[in-house]
């Protein structure tokens, strides 16, 4: 066998640690004096500079020589290169170089300054902090108040993408009186996320929805007289709750006739009308016997006779109308357009159907023919076939084998076209002043760069104590990260939100894991703290039901992240809970990602019990 600590190996390998640190001091700049972090700057330039090499053959021979690989040691780099060039140099009999302590950042000195600039999001220091989003109605839910009162969460999330100013001021005033009463030892902060330039499914054109009558479900027939107020056309029998009655709205005219009728005839010309048996009648509502199924629908004739052989007839009036259904197959064709006008299927055109988009009218002029596009976080992707006058004629390439429901206001992302759009839209600048009032960190949407950064600093001139947290979920976003980071070390407290679900459509499926381990590995370098965003254990917050998957997911966000943020759900209680147990379980495992050799009893019994059975007498 080789010996691993022969001159030549030794000698090489302080060579190239010495060549690494040579070009770092080169290529380092002068941290600029608006700066907060300037030690963060430099580490970060060191991180940068270090990624232009591939040091896997170096980290081996300095993992034979029982050295640090470097693996951990993005927070302050220089310093481990420095030291293990220095032990090096003893292991060859030479007298060390020291370099300069005050260039160096030492681990102690990285920790305290990441510590120093994560404590907006977290009052211990030792693990992470667990955000929750709020549903619209939060403030007048009492299962939210209880979570917030009796659990560890410590930020909540009010989203401006969704629910109304006067729902997010509630909603506030609600975690201000929380933490007046029952969290003032360790008060909720509230996190407000800017709605951003999200490029959307537009509306669909509204049908008439078909009401099913006299199934095992709908049991009763009621006529009403149209009075003007609004009424849905089934809802639960006062004497049968598990029932439903349907509630027909029905021509006054025509209802009086009722008074003296004996059956009610339902003709929906498809198959033979069908007549139903006048049980009661009162000014306010005639009942009729529910016996044969029929399906209701706007075109439906509702006859009476009103003489030996006239009949008089009318429709309903009280349809509620949903989105006209949309499924797309694989091959079908559908047209993308910024107008004003709701999505439609067509029968005429050489596409399935018309969709508008929001901001499709400043996006569209900027992709081509080929480009792929992704609508419903990746359950439709559409290839460009033409551009048009009108918009963006695609074809479906990949959905579910039985087709994809094409809805209302999904998300869509473009990742083959270089999208340039500014993360402030005019609607997030009316919101701001009010959201200035009560919010203690709010999100930027869809960063692309550093300058969306500086012109919301510039907007929060006044409050510099609310935290920014750049959303990282764009290519471009990715690709210009240092300068988003660089922008946060002049502000007082700042974050990144690795936020996976757009983010994933971006850069493709197969590369998140590579994409997200890099924004992590250059976020500790820069000593900036990251939320861990969407889906975190989302099978426990809509089915109640956790999945290994989304397990090991959260171990991981809780191992490396300073922050988890859960979405909103119908078992919020549980999935908090859950997370606090995984976090606590991890705690004395990792410490910021690097393993621990913390003390485990289980197996503690292996060695006598194995020592018992191999000796024989």
């Amino acid at each position: 066998m080789q010996n691993l600590e022969e001159p030549q190996q030794l000698s090489r390998t302080a060579k190239a640690l010495e060549a690494i640190e040579a070009t770092l001091h080169q290529r380092r700049l002068a941290p600029p004096d608006s700066l907060l972090y300037p030690h963060s700057f430099l580490n970060m330039q060191d991180f940068l500079s270090l990624k232009k090499f591939d040091l896997r053959e170096l980290q081996e021979d300095l993992r034979d020589l029982g050295l640090s690989s470097m693996h951990f040691a993005h927070p302050h780099l220089l310093y481990t290169l420095q030291r293990e060039r220095s032990i090096l140099e003893r292991l060859q009999g030479k007298a060390p170089r020291e370099g300069s302590a005050a260039e160096a950042l030492t681990p102690r000195e990285a920790e305290a300054i990441h510590r120093e600039r994560s404590r907006f999001l977290k009052n211990d220091d030792a693990r992470a902090a667990v955000m929750l989003t709020l549903p619209d109605e939060a403030a007048e839910d009492p299962l939210i108040r209880r979570i917030l009162a009796q659990s560890d969460v410590g930020i909540v999330r009010i989203n401006t993408a969704h629910g109304t100013p006067e729902q997010w001021e509630a909603a506030a005033a609600m975690i201000r009186k929380l933490n007046d009463t029952e969290r003032s030892a360790d008060p909720i902060k509230i996190y407000a996320d800017l709605a951003g330039p999200k490029l959307r499914t537009g509306t669909i054109r509204r049908l008439p929805a078909p009401i099913k009558l006299c199934t095992r479900h709908s049991t009763e027939i009621l006529l009403l007289p149209d009075d003007g107020v609004r009424r849905t056309a089934l809802e639960p029998r006062p004497d049968h709750p598990d029932e439903t009655q349907a509630l027909i709205v029905v021509d006054p005219e025509f209802y009086q006739r009722l008074r003296d009728a004996d059956y009610v005839e339902f003709n929906d010309h498809d198959r033979k009308p069908r007549f139903y048996k006048v049980l009661s009648w009162s000014p306010l509502s005639c009942r009729l016997q529910c016996n044969k199924k029929v399906l209701l629908t706007p075109e439906t004739d509702i006859g009476v006779q009103i003489s030996k052989k006239e009949f008089l007839y009318t429709h309903a009036r009280n349809f509620q109308t949903l989105p006209e259904t949309i499924r797309l197959q694989t091959g079908d064709r559908i047209l993308l357009h910024g107008e004003d006008q709701p999505g439609r299927l067509v029968g005429d055109k050489p596409y399935k159907a018309e969709i508008p988009c929001m901001l499709g009218a400043e996006i569209f002029p900027q992709v081509e023919a080929g480009h792929r596009i992704f609508i419903d976080d990746g359950k439709i992707e559409l290839l460009i076939e033409e551009t048009t006058p009108r918009g963006l004629l695609c074809r479906v390439i990949t959905t579910k084998p039985d087709g994809v429901l094409l809805k209302e206001e999904r998300g869509i992302n473009l990742p083959d076209t270089p999208v340039a759009l500014e993360a402030l839209t005019p609607e997030d600048r009316r919101h701001l002043p009010l959201l200035q009032g009560f919010a203690d960190i709010i999100g930027l949407s869809f960063t692309q760069n550093g300058a969306d950064v500086r012109k919301l600093k510039a907007l929060l001139s006044e409050t510099p104590q609310i935290a920014i947290v750049p959303k990282i979920e764009t290519k471009e976003g990715v690709r210009r990260l240092p300068e988003i980071l660089y922008e946060l070390m002049s502000w007082s407290h700042g974050a990144v939100m690795l936020a996976r679900g757009d983010l994933t459509i971006e850069v493709g499926f197969e590369n998140l894991p590579r994409v997200q381990m890099e924004i992590l590995s250059l976020c500790e370098a820069s000593h900036t703290p990251v939320i861990y965003a969407t889906q975190v254990l989302e099978s426990v917050m809509k089915k109640n039901l956790p999945s290994r998957a989304k397990l090991i997911d959260v171990s991981y966000a809780a191992l490396r992240a300073d922050c988890v943020m859960l979405n909103k759900g119908p078992f919020a209680q549980k999935a908090v809970e859950m997370i606090d147990r995984i976090i606590q379980a991890t705690r004395p495992l990792y410490d910021r990602g690097q393993p621990m050799l913390s003390r485990l009893d289980e197996w503690e019994g292996f060695r006598d019990a194995f020592l018992k059975n191999a000796v024989k007498p």
